[in-house]
Order: C-alpha cells, then sequence, then structure tokens
C-alpha cells in the first residue's frame, strides 16, 4: 500500500512538472493521456499537427466522442471554441450536448470549422449517415479530423475499415482527403516503457530540474508522424494498425446508391 502510494505521488510530480501551468487546467482523470505514449500523447500531437495542416487557428470545433478528453482537452489549451457531443455526460466537460451522431446533431448548419471524431466510427451502425450529419455542421471548408483502426473485428465494433475502405467511405459522403497518418509510424512501445519514462523523468527532475518528457515526447511524436505518411507493411500486423486522417468539406459527386441500384438492381 505504501509503495503504490510513493508511487503515485512519484506519478503525480512528473505530471506536474510536465505539464506546468497546465496541470490545473486539465482534470486529474485526463491528465496521463499528456504524458503517456502509445495512442495517448502522440495521437494529440498529431492530430494538433492536422489542425495546423488545416491552418485552424482559434476555431470553433465539435469533438464528438470526448469521453477521453484528450482532445477535447487539447483543443481547449490551443485556444479553440471547443463543444462536446456524446452518448453520456462527461465530467468535467462543458459545452457537451447528449445525442447519437447517427441519428442527428443539434447545431446550426456551417457552424463549425472543424469537427473531430477520433475512435468512433467504428463503433456506429451507420457511419454513413452520421458523416452525413457532421457535413451539414461544417462550414464551407470546414474540416473533418478523425482516426479509426484498421481490420479491427472487436465485439464491440460495427464496422471494420481498411485504408481503401475508409478513404471511399469518406469520399463517397462528401469529403476530400488532405492527409493521412498511419500507425503505428515505427513500431508500438510496450506498456512498460511509460513506467521506464516516469521514472527516468523523475529522477531527471531531481537532479536537473526537469523532465526528459519535454524532449522524448514531442520527438517520438514527430517520428510517429512523419514515419506514418510512409508505407511501411510491417505495420499492418501492430494491434493498433490504423490512420489519423484530415479531410475536408467537398461536394457529393458520385451518387452510389444510385450507382449500386444500376449495377445490380433488375433489368
Amino acid at each position: 500500500m505504501f509503495l503504490k502510494i510513493m508511487l503515485n505521488n512519484l506519478y503525480q510530480e512528473v505530471k506536474d512538472a510536465f505539464l506546468s501551468e497546465q496541470t490545473g487546467f486539465i482534470p486529474k482523470e485526463y491528465q496521463s493521456k499528456f504524458v503517456n505514449i502509445g495512442r495517448a500523447y502522440e495521437s494529440i500531437y498529431i492530430i494538433q499537427r492536422l489542425f495546423r495542416i488545416a491552418r485552424i487557428k482559434k476555431g470553433k470545433i465539435l469533438v464528438i466522442g470526448a469521453s477521453g478528453g484528450a482532445e477535447y482537452f487539447s483543443l481547449k489549451i490551443d485556444q479553440h471554441q471547443v463543444f462536446a457531443f456524446d452518448l453520456v455526460k462527461i465530467k468535467g466537460v462543458k459545452n457537451l450536448k447528449i445525442g447519437n451522431v447517427e441519428e442527428s446533431l443539434p447545431y446550426p448548419e456551417k457552424e463549425f470549422d472543424a469537427v473531430v471524431i477520433c475512435e468512433v466510427l467504428e463503433h456506429l451502425n451507420l457511419d454513413s449517415l452520421a458523416l452525413q450529419n457532421i457535413r451539414r455542421i461544417l462550414k464551407k471548408n470546414g474540416f473533418l479530423i478523425g482516426s479509426v483502426p484498421f481490420f479491427h473485428d472487436s465485439f464491440y465494433h460495427m464496422r471494420v475499415y481498411s485504408p481503401k475502405t475508409i478513404v471511399y467511405l469518406l469520399e463517397n459522403n462528401g469529403y476530400v482527403i488532405k492527409k493521412v497518418i498511419e500507425r503505428p509510424g515505427l513500431f508500438r512501445l510496450p506498456f512498460w516503457f511509460n513506467r521506464l519514462i516516469h521514472l527516468a523523468g523523475w529522477i531527471s527532475l531531481k537532479l536537473f530540474g526537469f523532465t526528459i518528457h519535454t524532449y522524448f515526447l514531442p520527438f517520438w511524436s514527430e517520428l510517429e508522424f512523419k514515419l506514418g505518411q510512409k508505407k511501411n507493411f510491417w505495420r499492418r500486423f501492430s494491434s493498433i494498425y490504423g490512420v489519423y486522417f484530415l479531410a475536408q468539406k467537398n461536394k457529393i459527386k458520385k451518387q452510389y446508391l444510385k450507382i449500386n441500384a444500376r449495377e445490380y438492381g433488375e433489368n
């Protein structure tokens, strides 16, 4: 028990030092996302990079699926006007509306500069309808930023995507792909690696007054960002194989329901 308390205190010292003035801004239950790697800090970093590519500064943003807290709080830190939409009430998240994105979104047309939807589409029965609902509330040149896993047929996933099918899904529902970052860029670091980094970070904090997180986390995340833009046959064998994407609202060029009816309907 004493050892557990001591380790928790050590961990909190590392979080306080690395997050600095942001510590009080991010509720404690979400802080680990900002100091760990493994679909945590690097995910936040890549989403932020996609925002810079889209040239969105202090925009009006909707986060769909805000329960993890990472995207919501990181975007608030970047001084965006952030709103949230989810199935249930989420502790610490303001400007939150509750509902099902497959049914409707309770916002006016052309309301948001960007919508963020990470690790959500694969859980939906009606992913295509959800994307159409999102498209309605995006501004004329608004962006959709999100992520999905590939070939992940878990029992709680309603959709299984591949690198091709996610592109087809987005394009068929009125989006044009601007950037894709596959994951992992290099390889998935083992879970225990975070504990090693936290210990090393605490030692460097005591000896030198800073944690090594300050240098290592951005370095690793930038490496993931750059390598994720290159093809890598071996990443498909990773349990976290997937993609981050940046897509822009576009005209719906192909009416695929009509094409299917023509190709497969009775003559």
